[in-house]
């Protein structure tokens, strides 16, 4: 039978919110009186064990709860709620110089941790000599800890929690600190803990540890357990979630970038707030229950889920979410237990009633925005869709005793972009004379010459370049995210899209295909030499590939239409985030007399993942071996 070395059973963790620090103050001094404070559930329902000699990693975003676990199970706070079970000596690496005494010098500093340690003064001195070995920080032991920097401090610490081999091992990103080289070091020395027999607690952003060092992992997010098993099928269900987020962020972020509305530096930022509004009238002589009780709130863009809220669960009302209830003066109960788990009460009317929001990227006018509430009641519960302060959708009807789903729907506000988010086949190409591919784009009967860019300000292509590259805020900051340089401006790119296997995508495989199609319009009539251009830069600025295609020749009125394609077959790129600068140049034989119709800068992202992490280098050249 296995020995258990930790044991967690319900286990929740609440933090009091006050208004001010004098009701802080007062509520820790026992004064009577209002208590006025708000609930912060940071976990909630933990639940797992693990055996002795077992390796546990710990996966989740910032803010999931994991640091508030760790901080429990070391014994630095106490659980609220449930019970904890921790048989065994701890040693915790969750800060790098916690515990030592910044006046202290290193070596004084190692020894009353190791004193703390229970070694006895007989062993001190091996034991320093070995820290000082394996930091190889030499005469810095003898300065002050504070004049070390973070990744010193980082090794000093390491070194000192694991030159005695520990019951239990719980290591909070300290293997990332450092060098490369001493990171190579501390992952020699945790293989020889792990071998050793130590239970460990791992928790990482770097998935590659967590797999290397962990027969299991859990995947917490917002205060819950999400998953357990394998690390390597916990890892893997986590990088799925993250790149589904990344993908919306991405996508968001180039939409917001092609329409040229917000600052370059907010292009990563919620840009719009969609509001569920709730209400509650009970029904005279109802019998059952008293309000209305709501455990689920999910926003769906076309069919799929945006986001979602269990409501009275962990870490429901915290705004740094994309979903999140809003307690303020509504009409929310607290949390409350049910056959389902927790959930929320929402008081008769006479209120406000209670509200959701749901913050979004970026909104798309060409999708159906749908809410669905799983409820239960006994009267009659109002459900309104809000944007920009408009109830753009509303549902009314009576509720059961029993657990039910309602939907209401919020219809598109504009047809769909043509071949936004549409899959490029090469029939939809063909080539002209000079041998580049274009299309013309999808136009509706009788639409020549009258045709507006949909999601774009009607300015010509001169006068929006030129707002664009030298309209500059006080810092220094572009002031609209489209960077259009300067150009002659008969030819105006229009919405560049990044095309993969999935249609129009943000995050790419490594080796998947990637098409740019590059559309853009005539604002004159004539004949038009051209030659597209596109650069791949890496997002910090590194230049990784150029790709000037033919020059051909085009016809055109004012607006009409065309477009460009590049495909790379295959994606031969590092892990990582990367930018499309794209351009069409009426002459390019000479860099010094280059003449551009239009450039947009760097204003395209991408992201690459999967690569095998012993092969993550900027670009894998294709290549072949040939051996004996």
């Amino acid at each position: 039978m296995f020995e258990l070395a930790i044991r967690l059973e319900g286990v929740g963790k609440m933090y009091k919110i006050f208004p001010t620090r004098g009701a802080n103050l007062r509520d820790a001094l026992g004064f009577p009186g209002r208590r006025r404070y708000r609930e912060f559930w940071a976990l909630r329902g933990i639940d797992f064990q693990v055996e002795r000699g077992r390796r546990l990693g710990i996966v989740g975003r910032n803010g999931a709860g994991k640091s508030t676990l760790l901080k429990l199970i070391t014994g630095n706070i106490t659980p609220t709620e449930g019970s904890l079970d921790v048989r065994g000596e701890v040693q915790a690496l969750i800060e790098a110089g916690a515990g030592f005494h910044p006046e202290f010098t290193g070596e004084q500093n190692i020894r009353a941790a190791l004193t703390l340690q229970g070694v006895s003064p007989s062993r001190m001195r091996a034991h320093v000599e070995e820290i000082a070995d394996f930091t190889e920080l030499a005469d810095f032991l003898r300065q002050p800890f504070r004049t070390y920097s973070a990744g010193m401090q980082a090794r000093l610490a390491f070194a000192t929690a694991t030159a005695v081999e520990p019951e239990i091992l719980i290591v909070d990103e300290m293997l990332s600190a450092g060098d490369a080289y001493f990171a190579s070091k501390a992952s020699e020395r945790m293989r020889a803990l792990v071998d050793s027999g130590a239970t460990l607690l791992l928790v990482s952003h770097s998935l590659d540890h967590v797999t290397m060092f962990c027969d299991e992992a859990i995947w917490i997010d917002r205060g819950r357990i999400v998953r357990r098993g394998s690390s390597l099928e916990v890892v893997k269900a986590y990088q799925q979630f993250t790149r589904v987020l990344d993908e919306r962020r991405l996508k968001a972020k180039n939409r917001k970038a092609r329409q040229g509305r917000v600052a370059t530096h907010q292009l990563d930022n919620y840009a719009e707030t969609l509001t569920a509004r709730l209400s509650f009238e009970p029904d005279a002589g109802t019998d059952g229950v008293a309000g209305v009780e709501v455990d689920h709130v999910r926003l769906l863009r076309d069919g799929t889920i945006e986001e979602q809220v269990a409501v009275g669960d962990a870490q429901d009302a915290d705004e740094s979410h994309a979903a999140y209830v809003v307690l303020e003066g509504s009409a929310w109960s607290k949390p409350i237990e049910t056959e389902r788990g927790l959930s929320r009460r929402i008081e008769p009317s006479g209120t406000t009633g209670a509200a959701v929001a749901f913050n979004l990227y970026t909104y798309f006018e060409e999708s159906t925005y749908a809410l669905e509430v799983d409820a239960r009641g006994g009267g009659r519960v109002s459900v309104e869709l809000i944007r920009g302060g408009a109830v753009r959708a509303r549902l009314e009807e009576p509720l059961t005793p029993e657990w039910s789903t309602l939907q209401v729907a919020m219809e598109p506000e504009r047809s769909q972009v043509p071949a936004v988010g549409a899959k490029v086949s090469q029939a939809d190409y063909d080539l002209p004379a000079g041998g580049a591919r274009h299309a013309r784009a999808a136009r509706q009967p009788g639409d020549r010459g009258e045709r507006k860019r949909v999601d774009e300000p009607a300015v010509s292509a001169p006068a929006a370049a030129a707002t664009a590259v030298q309209t500059l805020q006080p810092d220094g900051g572009a002031s609209t995210s489209l960077r259009h340089w300067p150009g002659e401006g008969s030819l105006a790119i229009e919405e560049v899209q990044l095309i993969g296997p999935a249609g129009e995508q943000a995050v790419f495989e490594v080796g998947a295909p990637l098409t740019v199609v590059i559309p853009f319009s005539a604002r004159s009539e004539g004949t038009f030499p051209i030659t597209p251009v596109a650069i791949l830069y890496r997002l910090d600025g590194v230049l990784v590939s150029t790709h000037i295609g033919p020059a051909f020749t085009a016809e055109l009125k004012p607006d009409d239409e065309l477009s460009v394609r590049l495909d790379l077959n295959r994606l031969n790129l590092g892990d990582g985030n990367y930018v499309f600068s794209v351009a069409l140049y009426r002459r390019l034989e000479h860099l010094e007399e280059a003449q551009a119709y239009d450039l947009v800068d760097r204003s395209y992202e991408f992201e690459v993942v999967g690569n095998d992490p012993l092969d993550n280098a900027l670009f894998h050249h294709p290549s072949e071996w040939l051996v004996p």
